[in-house]
């Protein structure tokens, strides 16, 4: 019989996990915010919960920490929680194919998560938000708007222009990260991760 804590996705260490990642996450995203810096980096904790305990704690904290950015002063954070749970699949996605082994792989897969959070943001941003969300990157949409694209079109590229490097630094971060983590960490977080992947 096996044990109820390598089987379960909420045990004690899945716990802790997700409480560190919404902290991890909430502490880089106001950093960047408060240095107006043209990345996020506040999906850092949602990709290495993803990676070491599967979709479902990574979606957790990613909508935690999106609510409580909301709380602390970014209101806007709340709409983009779908974003968060996006990127929470396709980390969990990306571990399960063993792309964290691999920086450069790493880093080349979160260019393509890159696109796929950039074509899910941009109509929030454009239709909520219209285009002003008072991050670092709203400068980028005024320049698309200067150059006579639509606002949508301007938040998209905007998205791609910052959502990839940011996707791809996150990803060769959390590969770091996962290749100095000692073994038996990660060979506590096996069972918890193959139970929690979608």
């Amino acid at each position: 019989m096996r044990s109820t804590t390598a089987s379960s996705p909420v045990s004690g260490p899945v716990l802790s996990l997700v409480a560190f990642s919404i902290a991890l996450n909430v502490t880089m995203g106001q950093v960047v915010t408060a240095l107006k810096l043209p990345l996020y980096l506040d999906m850092l904790g949602t990709i290495l919960c993803a990676s070491l305990a599967g979709g479902r704690p990574a979606a957790v904290a990613a909508v935690s920490s999106n609510i409580l950015a909301a709380t602390l002063g970014s209101p806007a954070m709340l709409f983009f929680a779908p974003v968060g749970v996006l990127v929470a699949w396709l980390s969990a996605a990306a571990a399960r194919w063993h792309v964290f082994g691999k920086p450069v792989l790493a880093a080349f897969v979160g260019l393509l998560v890159g696109v796929c959070t950039a074509s899910l943001s941009a109509p929030i941003s454009a239709y909520v938000f219209g285009g002003v969300t008072v991050a670092g990157t709203d400068i980028i949409v005024g320049i698309f708007r200067g150059s006579g694209f639509s606002l949508l079109q301007s938040t998209w590229l905007q998205g791609l222009t910052t959502d990839l490097p940011d996707k791809a630094l996150s990803f060769f971060l959390v590969a770091g990260i996962l290749r100095d983590l000692p073994r038996k960490i990660l060979r506590r977080f096996r069972p918890m991760r193959e139970a929690a992947s979608p």
